[in-house]
């Protein structure tokens, strides 16, 4: 890739890829956030109840072949929903998942390549009222968007 991504910080800090008011913004006030490290450095904020939704962003350490990665899991059809995106702020991006939950239960993972070996990734789930009527890959999209900017603006 020719203009890698220094993703360390994220990273370092996976709850600090949004701003408190990035976060506000998408799922309103009364917000959860928890950190999880399983696959990579990942963040998660959600509500309960009736406006129950959530955003998860992550630095995912499971491989080190970044979006090849993706590409090859969709190919041999581990990945049965694969979309390329529109690149974010000049990333390349893909929508993704073992099965398309797109408009079943809203829920989608997009990833961003932000070298050769790593990717920023977004999962979107959208309260109940949004399901079918919004399109959670393009809720994930603007998610990295702002991921990608906030990263950028810290280095």
């Amino acid at each position: 890739m020719e203009n890698p991504l220094d993703i360390s910080g994220a990273e370092a800090q996976p709850c600090e890829m949004l701003t408190d008011a990035q976060v506000t913004g998408l799922l309103g006030t009364d917000i959860n956030e928890t950190r999880d490290d399983r696959s990579g450095p990942t963040c998660r904020w959600y509500r309960y109840g009736s406006q129950s939704a959530s955003v998860a962003v992550g630095v995912p350490n499971v491989t080190d072949n970044g979006l090849t990665a993706i590409y090859v899991a969709a190919n041999d059809q581990t990945y049965k929903f694969f979309k390329e995106m529109t690149p974010v702020r000049g990333y390349p991006a893909v929508a993704w998942g073992t099965n398309d939950d797109t408009m079943t239960r809203g829920v989608c993972n997009v990833a961003v390549g932000t070298s050769d070996r790593a990717t920023v990734e977004a999962t979107v789930t959208l309260s109940k009222q949004n399901i079918g009527t919004k399109d959670p890959c393009e809720a994930a999209h603007q998610v990295l968007d702002m991921v990608i900017g906030n990263i950028q603006g810290s280095n």
